[in-house]
């Protein structure tokens, strides 16, 4: 597993730093496919392709790390609930000027007169 390691590694840093572009995650991700493989003890040995399983553990260490990352905002409390007799674009109307009312003036007229207005 040391060889195949030493051999991928600058290799992984820059695959990971392109899509991190975070130096202390890019070394925490390296660290973590790093423990990884080691964790697979002699069962490395049995893996085909190792510079391949190096980098989709890579890309699958960075997606959970995406995915994990993800920011929820919470729903206002002032959003019109949606009922059974409301159709979507009823709903996305009653919405409209809420959110209209968030943009720059120029904005919001430019969006009135063109979209709304026709």
């Amino acid at each position: 597993m040391w060889r195949s390691w030493e051999a991928q590694k600058d290799e992984l840093r820059s695959f990971l730093h392109r899509r991190l572009a975070d130096a202390p995650a890019t070394e925490d991700v390296l660290h973590e496919v790093f423990l990884k493989a080691a964790l697979q003890g002699g069962q490395f040995c049995q893996i085909e392709h190792p510079r391949a399983w190096f980098f989709q553990v890579a890309r699958n260490v960075v997606a959970d790390r995406h995915r994990r990352g993800r920011v929820f905002e919470p729903v206002p409390d002032d959003l019109p609930a949606l009922s059974q007799e409301t159709s979507p674009v009823e709903a996305l109307a009653q919405c409209l000027p809420q959110a209209l009312a968030t943009l720059a003036q120029e904005d919001r007229d430019a969006l009135e007169h063109c979209e709304i207005a026709g």
